[in-house]
């Protein structure tokens, strides 16, 4: 899984990301996606937090205390959760 030219460009991207202090949001449109995305993010060891209807209310409350870099989202979360989201993401640099 992790040969695809998609993970190998991840592979060079995300760890020059995460050195130079930028946080990353990823969508996609299909859950199926996260899941595998997900594995992939497990096996290179990145801390990330998923926003779908997968994720416990628990989470989704303290998201914003988080320090993490990297969030996942579906396209299709609630509008207001992606704003405030997004708008976190753009002050916490």
């Amino acid at each position: 899984m992790v040969k695809s030219g998609k993970f190998q460009k991840l592979d060079e991207m995300l760890p020059k990301l995460k050195r130079e202090g930028h946080r990353v949001l990823i969508f996609s449109q299909f859950v199926i996606m996260l899941d595998v995305l997900q594995e992939y993010l497990h096996i290179r060891g990145h801390r990330y937090l998923r926003l779908d209807g997968s994720t416990p209310v628990t989470l989704r409350c303290v998201w914003k205390s988080s320090h993490l870099w990297l969030h996942m989202c579906n396209v299709n979360i609630n509008n207001l959760i992606l704003g405030h989201l997004i708008t976190y993401l753009s002050v916490q640099r």
